[in-house]
């Protein structure tokens, strides 16, 4: 018999003993399970577990999956893959589909992870043998898979009782069960064996309860002999029992109360979106969570954050987060880098400014403006290429943004939002172009500055390099020593103006090419990697000029008088002027 045969007599088994399960009895021992696996604390220390699925037939784990996943921590399940077995994370129970026999697994083609990336490994602890029989702990087809699981705590779940496994020489230290509670009822799939021992628990209670009362009747006399008491009488007695049922009846809806709301044991499947601002103390966290539901007591929440160090935990952003998640669970989904944290995707188009850029991700709700624009100005991020860029300025970054979509948190901090652009242009800008600048003879500020000229005046990708040559022959020519570059000029104006007037043209800035011979000072803009090599690679021409016409593209010319004709031959562009 291969293992597949044995997987399905496995499977056969599992579900006749299911037949047997009074419905009833298996609630009570998902609860019992979940409560106390809940109070392991290697499962409370994991970040990311491994967790068998068996959510048809098996009494002990229909409910633990959901948990973890709501749990807020990574969920890994097994996928059967030829003879072996392998981890896939999933994020909910509908990434699963049946796989080998109907027993579920993850559907497509999500990725297997290394196991070195699981904390917690819970698996089953019986199996059976080739006729069907039980083979006990630490012999069955998970076990054999065990094997990559080394340095990882393993905790055998699916005992006859929930109790630590005996190590056996295969597993040896690896088999390193968790689960200590030798105090819970027997687990057996048979219903009149679980009914018994009940039943035998509860007649050996009761019988033992007797007997102290009995031994306390006795005490109670023989003290009556010594000393008289006086009596409450049955008025007394009926009003202190009536005092001692409700203060007990009090205390226990109290702790029930609580604990319903600290475990969302009884809460909706419903989610709400939750915003950490900086400068949030627990105690604004929790209103947060009451306002939207999530919670019922705010005091409580305060209460439990405080006792575990929520306030250093709890990071600012925004959070998915669901109201079936217990206190911990909705602390450790508001991490700075949680998987419930949102997200919000911004397309960056080449040629924006720094201004335009921190306008964008601030409509898009990645950082506040304000705090965004100090952070471009005043935080020295630690890149070479921006040793010699003075703070003070958030234009001192112009140039260095690099233009992408990329993928922010909701809220997020400044300096994380402005890094991510800086090192994707650290490396886009790599080793090559910069031996590339080098080489001709320019620093990277120079490059980004005629990268930046070309990005704004061109009007198609393949205008860059003749637009790069017309640059390069007035830098190195003598008879046209200005650029005459209407983009710079627009970059000095408070507003972008459609057509420039002659006011503008004598306008005394330092990006005022028309008056100041060489570049500008720096960049105009964040280029593309397209200018950025076209400032690198300008065609070979002897171009020192260039008009738009009304089509759209530029006409490229050696002389004054050829540039002249193409203004005055298109009237729709210039006015007619």
């Amino acid at each position: 018999m291969d293992i597949f045969e044995k997987k399905e007599k496995v499977r056969q088994l599992a579900s006749e003993s299911a037949k047997n399960i009074d419905p009833k009895r298996a609630a009570e021992q998902d609860v019992a399970i979940l409560r106390r696996l809940s109070d392991m604390p290697e499962l409370r220390e994991s970040s990311s577990v491994f967790c068998y699925v068996s959510m048809d037939s098996e009494v002990d784990t229909r409910k633990l999956l959901p948990a973890l996943l709501n749990s807020g921590r990574r969920v890994f399940v097994p996928r059967i893959d030829g003879e072996n077995m392998v981890a896939v994370e999933i994020r909910s129970t509908d990434e699963l589909a049946p796989g080998a026999f109907g027993i579920p697994e993850p559907a497509g083609d999500l990725p297997a992870t290394p196991a070195g990336d699981i904390e917690l490994a819970l698996v089953p602890g019986v199996a059976f043998g080739e006729d069907g029989t039980r083979v006990g702990r630490g012999k069955g087809y998970y076990d054999r898979w065990l094997a990559n699981f080394r340095g990882t705590k393993v905790a055998l779940v699916r005992e006859d009782e929930l109790r630590p496994s005996v190590p056996t020489d295969e597993h040896d230290a690896r088999m390193n069960a968790i689960i200590t509670d030798t105090r819970t009822l027997r687990i057996s799939t048979a219903s009149k064996t679980m009914e018994a021992t009940i039943e035998q628990s509860v007649a050996k209670t009761v019988k033992e309860e007797a007997s102290e009362v009995a031994a306390d009747s006795r005490k109670t006399a023989q003290s009556s002999k010594r000393k008289p008491k006086r009596r409450l009488g049955c008025a007394g007695a009926l009003i202190w029992m009536l005092i001692v049922i409700g203060v007990s009846a009090a205390l226990a809806g109290f702790g029930w109360i609580c604990a319903d709301d600290l475990l969302g044991l009884t809460a909706a499947d419903k989610t709400a979106m939750i915003s950490v601002e900086r400068g949030d103390e627990v105690k604004d966290v929790a209103n947060k969570l009451k306002d939207a539901e999530m919670i019922k007591h705010p005091w409580l929440f305060d209460i439990f954050g405080w006792v575990f160090n929520a306030e250093e935990k709890i990071a600012p952003g925004v959070y998915e987060v669901n109201a079936m998640m217990d206190y911990r669970a909705l602390i450790n989904a508001m991490r700075e880098n949680s998987n419930y944290r949102a997200t919000v995707e911004v397309t960056i188009p080449e040629g924006f400014t720094v201004e335009q850029i921190i306008t964008r991700l601030a409509e898009n709700g990645v950082c506040d403006y304000d705090e965004l624009k100090n952070t471009c100005a005043n935080y020295d991020f630690e890149y070479s290429f921006l040793a010699d860029r003075p703070l003070g300025d958030a234009e001192r970054l112009e140039g260095y943004l690099f233009p992408n979509t990329h993928t922010f948190y909701v809220g997020e901090n400044p300096v994380n939002a402005v890094n991510r652009m800086l090192n994707d242009f650290s490396k886009k800008f790599d080793e090559d172009l910069r031996a590339e600048a080098a080489d001709a003879g320019y620093s990277m500020h120079e490059v980004l500055t005629i990268a930046s000229l070309i990005e704004k005046e061109a009007a198609s990708r393949e205008e860059m390099p003749l637009i790069s040559s017309v640059i390069r022959n007035r830098l190195n020519g003598w008879d046209h020593p200005l650029l005459q570059i209407d983009a710079s000029i627009q970059y000095a104006l408070p507003e972008r103006k459609e057509h420039l007037s002659n006011a503008d043209l004598a306008i005394d800035s330092p990006y005022n090419t028309y008056l100041y011979e060489g570049l500008p000072p720096g960049p105009i803009c964040n280029p593309g990697l397209s200018a950025i090599r076209a400032a690198l690679r300008p065609s070979d021409t002897n171009y020192y000029f260039y008009a738009l016409t009304e089509d759209g593209t530029h006409e490229f010319v050696r002389t004054a008088e050829e540039h002249a004709a193409i203004i005055a031959a298109n009237p729709g562009v210039y006015g007619g002027n």
